[in-house]
């Protein structure tokens, strides 16, 4: 008679709103009756059934251990990005850096790929926390620590030589690995463009020789018809000289 009553107070105290459509009493070991949400007295009487029967009055179901309230997963969002960070006409070197814009600490190691393109060799790679491999034109990097919520990590510095032809543009683009979860994966990649300069134009200069003039005999100074004509003048003397003492008698 005490557990009629006693249960028919508590339940004119509930909410109209609040109350279930199956209700039951249960009476502790100290002989107070409880509220049982699914009418089933062998079970603790306070918890919500949370199930996909909730009123399936099976007293084997712990109602308070599996109660989840509120979203379980929190979002990734990983960043990467990459610039152009010093051209000087033939050797490029490219800033990468990946950024943590989700709402847990990603775990290193983060991994980085940059597949460089025709027209860029690979000389070296740097940066604080960075290790990279390369195998031929692919590059490989890994920043070992974990990447806090908000932060970046220190720049990776890759130097290559510009081997395009003069005029080209060139794209570099480097990525980072979707994880699980991630809700955002656009900005996952990034690229990065040079033009190799064009060579100025070469002018070739042509220099034409001045005539040489004719040359004249030290002595004389004059032109070759008067030496010659001078030569055999003293010819013709030499010859009358030498006829003329021939012919003196013995």
């Amino acid at each position: 008679m005490i557990c009629v009553v006693a249960g028919a107070a508590l339940l004119s105290s509930l909410p109209l709103s609040a109350a279930p459509a199956s209700v039951g009493i249960a009476v502790a070991s100290d002989g107070t009756p409880t509220f049982d949400p699914n009418d089933d007295p062998g079970d603790d009487g306070d918890a919500v059934d949370e199930d996909s029967s909730p009123e399936d009055d099976d007293p084997a179901e712990d109602d308070i251990d599996t109660a989840t309230v509120g979203p379980t997963n929190e979002a990734r969002n990983r960043t990467l990005e990459k610039s152009l960070d010093e051209y000087d006409g033939t050797t490029a070197t490219w800033a990468i850096t990946v950024g943590n814009a989700g709402d847990v600490v990603e775990p290193g190691p983060i991994v980085v790929t940059d597949a460089l393109p025709a027209g860029l060799d690979y000389v070296s790679s740097s940066g604080a926390g960075w290790t990279c491999t390369a195998d031929g034109w692919v590059l490989t990097c890994e920043f070992a620590d974990d990447l806090l919520v908000g932060a970046s990590t220190p720049d990776l510095l890759v130097v290559t030589t510009v081997t395009g032809d003069a005029g080209a543009t060139i794209e570099n683009a480097a990525s980072t690995p979707t994880v699980s979860g991630e809700l955002v994966t656009a900005d996952n990649d990034s690229d990065a463009s040079l033009t190799v300069p064009t060579a100025p134009a070469t002018t070739t200069t042509t220099t034409t020789a001045a005539p040489t003039p004719p040359s004249r005999l030290a002595l004389t100074g004059g032109s070759p018809s008067g030496q010659v004509a001078v030569a055999l003048l003293l010819f013709v003397i030499g010859a009358v000289f030498i006829a003329s003492g021939r012919r003196q008698p013995r």
